[in-house]
């Protein structure tokens, strides 16, 4: 609604109406990330998910709304920081112990699905082109994911319905590398020596 009385009051125009959408995504990003980790009340801020959902919408329907690459960004590092947290500090004892895992699972593969979506869609439309920071979001999002690992120990190796964390980063870790030698610059691997 922000946006479109932006639009009516003349501030919102085919030249600028990437950046307040951004804004707006930033803020929903702070207040989602706060409110899940209890630093603020904001029960009424949309999931990941659902925010896609509009976005999507706003992408079809509106001609002041035109998401970019930053945009779907800022979505992803929110449910890739969500499910980092939850996995850094583990998921409570409580009554509503498996609503937060579930949560928390949704998150991871919806970052990892939504970097693969940039990556396949940036083929087409170059202004979806993911990051490194994306990248590094997700793959920090998987190297914190310590339950995911003892369930695959505690089954048998070859168990393929099981999600490797390590198998999964190193892939991205590759992906990226492809990417960079196929013309991306902006997507070169960091190198420690």
């Amino acid at each position: 609604k922000l946006l479109e009385r932006y639009a009516k009051d003349g501030r919102l125009t085919t030249s600028n109406e990437i950046q307040p959408l951004n804004d707006l995504l930033v803020r929903w990003k702070e207040s989602y990330l706060g409110w899940n980790s209890n630093e603020s009340g904001g029960e009424n801020t949309m999931s990941p998910q659902q925010l896609l959902q509009k976005l999507d919408i706003w992408k079809s329907t509106s001609q002041f709304v035109r998401p970019d690459g930053q945009s779907y960004a800022i979505v992803l590092e929110a449910a890739a920081k969500h499910a980092s947290s939850v996995a850094r500090k583990g998921v409570p004892i409580q009554a509503n112990r498996n609503r937060d895992l579930l949560h928390h699972q949704d998150n991871l593969q919806l970052a990892d699905g939504l970097l693969d979506w940039l990556v396949n869609e940036s083929q087409i439309d170059y202004k979806l082109q993911p990051t490194t920071k994306s990248f590094i979001h997700v793959m920090d999002a998987w190297a914190q994911q310590p339950e995911l690992q003892l369930q695959r120990q505690q089954h048998q190796k070859d168990d393929s319905t099981l999600l490797d964390p390590p198998s999964v980063i190193q892939g991205w870790i590759d992906r990226m590398t492809k990417l960079y030698e196929e013309g991306w610059p902006d997507l070169e691997p960091n190198v420690v020596v």
